[in-house]
C-alpha cells in the first residue's frame, strides 16, 4: 500500500480537525462542522452537481451526459476534500464566465483556489470518525483492539482493520469501533489482490446474486470500484513467477 493514494486515512483524524479549527471557525466538533457544511461533498450532493452541469452545457462530446459512470466517480475522487457549497459556488462562477464546455476536475480546482476556499474533513474521514476509531470506547475507559483482519474499501484497495472487542460484561455487547491500521508483518500473506469493477462483478454472479441486486450494489455500496484498465494503470501489469525445474 506504499503507493496508495488514500494512505492519508491512516493520518490522525483529530490533526484534520485542527487544521480546520485553527482557519477562523469556532467549532469544535465534528458533528458541528458536519451541521455547518465544513466536510467533504459527498457522491449525491456531486451527482446535483453533475445534474446541474449537464442541464447547462448541451454541445460537444464531452457534454456532461456523455460522462461514463467512471470519468464522474474519478471527478468526485479528485473533488471529496472540498465542500459541497465551495464546490457549487466554483462551477457556477465558471459557468458565469461564459465556458462553451463543461469544466472538469483540475479546472473546478483551479477555481475553487483562486476563490482561496480551503480544503474541508473529507467524507471518508468523516465516515472514519463515526466508525469510533477515534472515539471514546463505548464500554468506558481506552479500546482494547484485536485483529480483525484483510478488507477491501470503496475502491477496492485491501486495508487492514482492528476492531475493540471490548465489553462491560458477558451479557453486553462489545464496543464494535473499527479502525484501519498498518498490517503487522505476519498478515502480509494473507493481504488480497485489489478488487476492480469487472472482478466484483463477476465475484457477485459467481455468488448467484441477482442481477437488480448487483446494479444497486455498483453506485450505492461501490460507487468508487477502479476499472480493470485503472487498475493496470495503478498497479501494472501481473508478473508471472518464473516456474522452477527441468524440461524432459
Amino acid at each position: 500500500m506504499g503507493d496508495s493514494p488514500y494512505e492519508e486515512d491512516l493520518q490522525p483524524i483529530q490533526g484534520e480537525l485542527g487544521n480546520i479549527i485553527d482557519k477562523g471557525t469556532e467549532l469544535k466538533t465534528v458533528e458541528e462542522l458536519e451541521k455547518a457544511g465544513l466536510v467533504g461533498i459527498s457522491w449525491n450532493e456531486w451527482l446535483e452537481c453533475v445534474q446541474w452541469l449537464t442541464i447547462r452545457y448541451t454541445a460537444g462530446d464531452n457534454s456532461p451526459s456523455n460522462w461514463t459512470d467512471v470519468e464522474i466517480q474519478a471527478m468526485f475522487q479528485d473533488l471529496q476534500d472540498w465542500s459541497y457549497k465551495d464546490i457549487q459556488s466554483a462551477i457556477i462562477k465558471l459557468h458565469s464566465e461564459g465556458r462553451s464546455f463543461a469544466p472538469n476536475a483540475s479546472q473546478i480546482i483551479g477555481m475553487l483556489n483562486r476563490m482561496g476556499v480551503n480544503v474541508v474533513l473529507s467524507q471518508r474521514k468523516l465516515k472514519a470518525h463515526k466508525s469510533g476509531s477515534t472515539s471514546e470506547c463505548k464500554s468506558g475507559g481506552e479500546h482494547e483492539w484485536f485483529e480483525l483482519g484483510w478488507l477491501h474499501d470503496e475502491y477496492g484497495d485491501p486495508v487492514f482493520y482492528e476492531a475493540c472487542g471490548k465489553s462491560v460484561s458477558v451479557q453486553t455487547n462489545a464496543c464494535g469501533a473499527e479502525r484501519i491500521v498498518p498490517a503487522p508483518d505476519s498478515q502480509m500473506f494473507a493481504k488480497p489482490e485489489p478488487m476492480w469493477l469487472e472482478k466484483f462483478v463477476d465475484t457477485a454472479k459467481g455468488m448467484g446474486l441477482p442481477e437488480h441486486r448487483i446494479d444497486w450494489m455498483l453506485p450505492n455500496a461501490r460507487p468508487h470500484l477502479r476499472t480493470y484498465a485503472q487498475h493496470i494503470e495503478k498497479y501494472g501489469h501481473p508478473q508471472e513467477e518464473a516456474v522452477e525445474g527441468t524440461i524432459e
